[in-house]
């Protein structure tokens, strides 16, 4: 059932827009968002007459008209891209109740546009990304003994990513996902478009606890549990992560924490289906992570 709301597709796109800003998009992403966006709404006005005024009235047969539209002026990586921006616009707008769930239905199940996403993982990626348990213990150290204002910040940041979540995952969150009592979180995934709740380790619980308590006393505190957007965030991680290196040798990105998530929990042995649960991946993605790492092939060697 959607919301009783007149909501016209003209002010949706503000929405859109605005929701963009909230989930900590990168100023160029959001310029990228609006402009094909904007192609939507050229193509209701100039090719429909007009015709649908309001959200609430979008057919998933105007999606097909759409897609017709794109392929006659568009070529193939801007069509793409463009029919994904108007894939995130629809699933936003699902989230306030302002469409029909049936589209997304179709949505979840129409593969156009998505040939990029069928990239697979590389192994070699993956091996790169992998943080060693001693770089990963010097990481929270410097952050433990840095002398900013944003020193309890970045400790619960840090301990956050150590859970394997995804940038965007990790800005949308909200101290309202949290329920320190149950040691739960509730991580709403952009990518999938979906909540999961999840339990996190007691050394988290402490750090956010501590930084919601700094934020309160500084009046600084906000729905959001870390008010930053993209360029911020990178540079939080580039500040601790300066001179250390993956297993491998590689420069450490805020993506490698949740490269060591994944691998850490596969060579302990956790099931294949409990982890896909709690990163919210696709098993054939995931199946990538299953990988023999340098030091996974200790033990085979020894049998030679």
């Amino acid at each position: 059932m959607t919301k009783n709301f007149n909501i016209t597709i003209k002010h949706s796109i503000d929405i859109f827009i605005k929701s963009l800003q909230v989930e900590g998009k990168a100023k160029q992403t959001i310029v990228s968002y609006t402009t094909d966006i904007k192609i939507f709404y050229k193509f209701i006005q100039q090719e429909l007459s007009n015709k649908i005024r309001y959200v609430s009235d979008i057919g998933y047969f105007h999606l097909e008209l759409f897609k017709e539209y794109l392929n006659k002026n568009y070529c193939f990586s801007s069509t793409c891209r463009k029919y994904n921006c108007l894939r995130t616009y629809l699933r936003i707008m699902h989230r306030f109740d302002y469409i029909n769930e049936d589209i997304i239905k179709k949505l979840n199940t129409d593969k156009f546009g998505n040939q990029r996403r069928e990239k697979k993982l590389k192994v070699s990626e993956i091996r790169n990304g992998v943080i060693s348990q001693e770089v990963r213990n010097l990481i929270l150290q410097r952050v433990e003994n840095d002398k900013s204002k944003n020193k309890y910040r970045d400790i619960a940041l840090i301990h956050i990513l150590n859970h394997g979540l995804r940038r965007s995952e990790v800005l949308y969150l909200k101290w309202s996902d949290f329920n320190f009592s149950n040691k739960t979180m509730n991580i709403w995934r952009p990518k999938n478009c979906n909540f999961d709740t999840v339990r996190i380790s007691d050394n988290a619980v402490k750090a956010l606890e501590q930084h919601f308590r700094i934020s309160s006393f500084s009046n600084s505190l906000n729905d959001k549990v870390f008010s930053i957007s993209t360029t911020p965030y990178n540079k939080i991680i580039n500040k601790y992560t300066y001179g250390l290196l993956s297993e491998t040798g590689k420069r450490i990105t805020g993506h490698s924490f949740r490269h060591t998530f994944i691998t850490t929990m596969i060579r302990k042995n956790v099931s294949l289906s409990k982890i896909q649960r709690y990163v919210g991946i696709s098993l054939e993605v995931l199946e990538q992570y299953t990988h023999l790492n340098f030091n996974d092939t200790d033990e085979i060697a020894n049998l030679i």
